[in-house]
């Protein structure tokens, strides 16, 4: 049987919600019901603290993109479209397969390191369950070792 993280490679390798309308976006992937979750005192926070936001697996930009005017945003993505899709609104892409270890650690980790330099409000939302347990926890443990202090971390 196919794992989950297999399969989502399979799925996303060069295709993201970038590439579907507004309404079947929210017909099949539900993209926008899955941000109402972020409380709105979270949000207001993030509009108002730090000056960064890093966002893992950010699909087509919706959330993040709204920040660029306001923010250093930043977003980690695994598909060219998603990168090609949030380049345009001006949004920096780490094109990244957040399931590459090397050495036992993450693949992209002195990127990551560099990019929570200041604080950050760090978003992962429907990212961690298509992670191999082994990339989950070293994500994890990377933000917990290198974020700065008034970092927040939203995970759903």
């Amino acid at each position: 049987m196919q794992s989950k993280y297999d399969m989502y490679k399979k799925i996303w390798n060069g295709y993201t919600t970038a590439q579907l309308s507004e309404e079947t976006k929210d017909k099949c992937f539900e993209t926008k019901k899955h941000f109402a979750n972020i409380p709105k005192e979270l949000v207001q926070k993030f509009k108002e603290e730090n000056n960064r936001i890093i966002q893992f697996g950010c699909s087509d930009g919706h959330y993040i993109k709204n920040f660029v005017n306001q923010k250093s945003v930043i977003g980690y993505d695994y598909a060219q479209t998603s990168i090609h899709e949030n380049e345009k609104h001006g949004v920096v892409m780490r094109q990244v397969d957040l399931n590459t270890i090397c050495d036992n650690q993450l693949s992209y980790e002195s990127v990551l390191q560099k990019d929570l330099e200041l604080p950050s409000n760090i978003l992962m939302i429907r990212v961690l369950e298509y992670l191999k347990p082994q990339a989950a926890a070293l994500l994890i443990f990377a933000l917990i070792d290198h974020a700065k202090p008034g970092s927040r971390l939203h995970i759903d």
